[in-house]
């Protein structure tokens, strides 16, 4: 903002001490973005603390210090005390924050002092700045040519949703809530809101949703008088806390899950109508939290969180991200962790740019009708997939093959799709289909007849599945809350079993092979021989166990512990009948052929 910093502090005189750690700590969160604002108490001399998450994920304590005289300067001595603040939180970051000044000389001491700290501060004038030049601050703190905390309305809408059935749970009695001096809250009862205030949004059935052309059926949770950005987390906690208050009776297979939708300031006439207009939305995103047993956790807590016995890589390359697992030393186990949730187009425009590439493919490719048994006729070029067309008919598929490069443009990629090897099977194949009085069919009712084979192509609501690396970067792209069932646990063990110049290994692994279809878990296994480029022969066993739904992540893993140390234990046992010199090698696979540091190797 432009002026001298001098005229600016006049903006400052509608703000008293109560207020300015409130201030400082939304300029945190608006400004800075940093989480997780806390506002405690200070001595009474004009200092509060705030403490707060940066983006880095490093705590920061900042000091607020302030002066009815904005002219007044911070000497050495009141800046000293932040750093003592940072020795006793045992912190490295840390700010001061006056609505004064700071002297030149204290500025050059905060900085050369204390090298070992990361030290940052807001005078007076910086402070006008930034209020002055965000519009969400300018709205909460500024108005009449002076900043000062203003009477406003916030409206928090949130859900209750009752899992893993996934059905709205009604509250018996809405909580009844006080937060500060001088705020109201109300708690209203169903009221409409679009699923863009909750995206991404989790929709639920038709038949359960109790929904409104397409609008949602909400709680809301209404803020009046003074109200900072700070207030809405506040409130939230509280509104969680009353809630599990009244759950009280144990969910014993099921919990809930409550959705906070994006807040929004309403006029006071907009308060009572049914239908909610989100005129001012606050830059807060959409969060889920869980309720179980009296605990609240967070939906990103429950689907991955972990104990302390599984890691992440201590080192991993980009292109490797798709070998990303936690690794548990102690049993020498990778796992893998998926989830899998109903593509949205604006979330999840790869998913609908992948099946207008698999129309394309289907276009270009080849179908053809008759009896049963029809590729009987086509041993020299037997087709891609045969379905079931009827009691007495089939559909045998040529499918064209999928270029491994190509044009990010879909009406680019459908001109240059061009396989002249298929081209010219395809002509015989047509030929040859002609002298057997077979059928040609269109791609649109080939992928019907798929369809009717539970293989839909292009189904309505196509699925998009994440990774571990998926949920941990793009967590805030999955429509919450989360469907607990759609979870998918994988651990899986690796062998050394032998070398390239074992000439009885077939027999051997045959023999490996005939003892593990006795066991009852071979169903749930899966196995990969990989010949390894270090010469030796490794065993890759993956194996997906049932899991209890309604369970967070974290107590599955701990309960399946057991199950799965006895499921791995039991297949190197049969190993070892077959080949003596077999070693469990999860780590060291990882890193000889994978290149993934999993964890450090320990010599022999």
């Amino acid at each position: 903002m432009p002026g001298k910093p001098k005229d600016k502090l006049q903006y400052l005189e509608g703000i008293n001490e109560l207020d300015f750690p409130f201030l400082i700590g939304d300029i945190l969160t608006q400004h800075f973005n940093h989480r997780n604002v806390k506002i405690v108490d200070g001595t009474g001399d004009g200092k509060r603390d705030v403490f707060s998450i940066n983006l880095r994920g490093e705590e920061v304590v900042t000091q607020c210090k302030f002066h009815y005289d904005f002219n007044k300067t911070s000497g050495t001595r009141e800046t000293d005390e932040i750093v003592i603040a940072l020795n006793k939180f045992k912190c490295s970051n840390g700010f001061f924050c006056t609505s004064g000044k700071l002297s030149p000389q204290s500025k050059r001491e905060y900085l050369d002092n204390y090298p070992d700290f990361d030290l940052k501060w807001l005078e007076g004038h910086e402070i006008v700045d930034i209020v002055l030049e965000t519009p969400i601050l300018r709205k909460i703190w500024f108005k009449g040519e002076k900043i000062h905390l203003l009477k406003n309305s916030v409206s928090i809408p949130f859900i209750v949703r009752k899992l893993p059935q996934d059905v709205s749970f009604p509250l018996e009695k809405l909580p009844e809530l006080n937060l500060d001096e001088g705020t109201e809250i109300r708690i209203n009862e169903k009221s409409l809101y679009t699923p863009n205030q909750f995206r991404p949004f989790n929709s639920l059935d038709i038949r359960n949703s109790g929904s409104h052309f397409g609008s949602v059926f909400a709680f809301e949770a209404v803020l009046n008088g003074n109200v900072y950005l700070n207030s809405i987390d506040r409130l939230k906690t509280e509104v969680l806390k009353v809630l599990v208050s009244q759950i009280s009776q144990t969910l014993e297979s099921e919990y809930i899950a409550v959705r906070f939708g994006i807040p929004y300031f309403t006029d006071n006439k907009d308060l009572y109508r049914r239908y909610k207009i989100e005129k001012f939305s606050l830059p807060i995103n959409s969060e889920t939290f869980i309720l179980r047993n009296s605990e609240i956790i967070k939906e990103y807590d429950f689907l991955i969180g972990l104990s302390n016995h599984w890691e992440r890589p201590e080192r991993i390359h980009m292109s490797q991200l798709n070998d990303f697992c936690f690794y548990n030393k102690e049993n020498d186990l990778a796992l893998y962790i998926y989830y899998s949730c109903v593509a949205q187009e604006d979330l999840h425009p790869h998913v609908t740019r992948q099946m207008e590439v698999d129309k394309i493919i289907w276009k270009k490719s080849l179908f053809l009708t008759g009896d049963v048994g029809i590729q009987q006729y086509f041993e020299d070029y037997p087709p891609n997939k045969v379905y079931s067309f009827g009691p007495n008919a089939e559909l045998a598929c040529w499918m064209h093959p999928r270029p491994m490069m190509y044009s990010a443009d879909i009406s680019e990629f459908e001109k240059s799709l061009f396989h002249e090897e298929f081209e010219g099977e395809k002509k015989k194949l047509l030929e040859y289909a002609e002298s057997l009085s077979l059928d040609c069919v269109d791609w649109e009712k080939a992928s019907k007849i798929a369809a009717l084979n539970d293989e839909d192509p292009f189904p309505n609501d196509p699925e998009t599945s994440y990774r571990i690396v998926d949920i941990l970067e793009e967590f805030h792209t999955i429509p919450s809350p989360i469907k607990p069932d759609k979870r998918e646990f994988i651990f899986e063990c690796v062998w050394k079993i032998s070398s390239h110049d074992d000439k009885s290994f077939e027999s051997r692994i045959n023999k490996f092979s005939d003892r593990m279809d006795d066991m009852k878990i071979t169903e749930k296994l899966n196995f990969t021989i990989d010949n390894g480029v270090s010469g030796l022969i490794y065993l890759r066993v993956a194996y997906t166990p049932e899991f209890i739904v309604h369970l967070s992540t974290s107590e599955n893993l701990d309960n399946l512990t057991v199950e799965v140390k006895e499921v791995f234990n039991e297949v190197e046992q049969c190993l070892s009948e077959s080949f003596s010199e077999t070693k469990r090698a999860t780590n060291f696979y990882w890193l000889a052929e994978l290149g993934v540091f999993l964890s450090r190797i320990e010599k022999d």
